[in-house]
């Protein structure tokens, strides 16, 4: 956190984003991005800082401090009312939907991977729901059987997926994220 602070970003996690952005160039000028579970704004910073002419929607179930060029939606993505706030804000389809969420965790490893597993497949039903034909999608998970089979479960979507772990994550943690480029609604 104090290199984050020190180069002005909220969150450590904005350096990740940058790493990913910087292998993959998945943000362009214009683009629209959908950021779920963005508190404390972090990745929505970053966002922001490639996408000048596009449209920035970031949503959690947390507070988030108000960024300029960002629309910011409370939401649980876990409600029926989040879907409609969504989609008010975004407008249209997103090019790229991203999400470095995380649950809150109890300490007892396979109850937290399995927490993990469930925001995963929340973040990837709004993936769907809201990704454009074409786009990008970025998730973060937990190394584990059920990781494995949800990143095989995407695959047929995209014509390319890849994962990452980008170095500014701590080394001994087991998250890592997923990439899948162009985005295909009809899995093969």
């Amino acid at each position: 956190m104090l290199r984050a602070k020190k180069e002005g970003w909220r969150a450590r996690s904005a350096f990740k984003l940058i790493e990913i952005q910087d292998k993959h160039a998945l943000l362009k000028k214009k683009s629209t991005v959908l950021d779920l579970g963005a508190a404390p704004g972090g990745w929505c910073e970053v966002i922001t800082t490639y996408v000048s002419e596009g449209h920035v929607v970031g949503v959690d179930r947390l507070p988030m401090d108000p960024l300029p060029c960002v629309t910011v939606v409370q939401a649980d993505l876990e409600t029926e009312s989040a879907e409609a706030l969504i989609r008010e804000a975004l407008r249209h389809k997103a090019h790229v939907v991203l999400s470095d969420a995380a649950p809150n965790t109890v300490g007892h490893s396979s109850t937290d991977h399995l927490r993990m597993m469930a925001l995963v497949e929340i973040i990837w039903h709004y993936a769907q729901m809201f990704l454009h034909n074409g786009g990008h999608f970025v998730c973060k998970g937990w190394k584990g059987h059920e990781w494995s089979g949800f990143v095989k479960k995407i695959k047929p979507y995209f014509e390319k997926t890849t994962l990452m772990k980008p170095d500014s994550s701590q080394k001994e943690s087991r998250e890592e994220y997923v990439i899948g480029k162009t985005f295909t609604k009809n899995s093969s």
